[in-house]
């Protein structure tokens, strides 16, 4: 009688394990698309605020002219990219196709132009990815140090 019981015994210890790792494989892909999904609404939240800058911005300068310039300090204020750098100035003057196409939907008095404004910052950003290999918006990414707490 005890033999008959042994591979039922197995049987369950192997469907015990698979279970296991099962769970563990649904964790860890939960664990990983939580994480993009997190780091996709903090890309897409500075998209947002970084463009309402820009917008603010070309509805505020009277001198079209000084749009461009109005921008780059924008850029440089929210991503730390500074115009005397030869390579940080690439990339603001490469922004100025974003910064043209959201004042051209702005003149326009329909929604037309937000699909141009979505292909130019589409199209900057996977510029600027292929560039510099990782997202341009991780410019904005700030790690605050950690450092002891000291009472006195």
């Amino acid at each position: 009688m005890r033999a008959a019981t042994e591979p039922f015994l197995a049987h369950l210890q192997r469907a015990a394990k698979q279970s296991e790792r099962d769970e563990r494989e649904y964790r860890d892909n939960y664990f990983k698309r939580l994480a993009e999904l997190e780091r996709a609404r903090v890309l897409a939240h500075r998209r947002l605020d970084l463009l309402n800058k820009v917008s603010a911005a070309i509805e505020n300068v009277a001198d079209d002219g000084k749009v461009h310039d109005q921008v780059a300090r924008i850029l440089r204020n929210e991503t730390g990219l500074a115009s005397a750098n030869e390579g940080h100035k690439i990339v603001i003057d490469r922004f100025h196709a974003v910064t043209d196409a959201i004042g051209a939907a702005m003149d326009a008095e329909s929604a037309s132009g937000d699909g141009a404004v979505m292909r130019e910052i589409e199209a900057f950003e996977a510029w600027y990815k292929e560039r510099a290999g990782r997202e341009f918006f991780s410019l904005c990414d700030v790690y605050a140090q950690e450092t002891p707490r000291v009472d006195f």
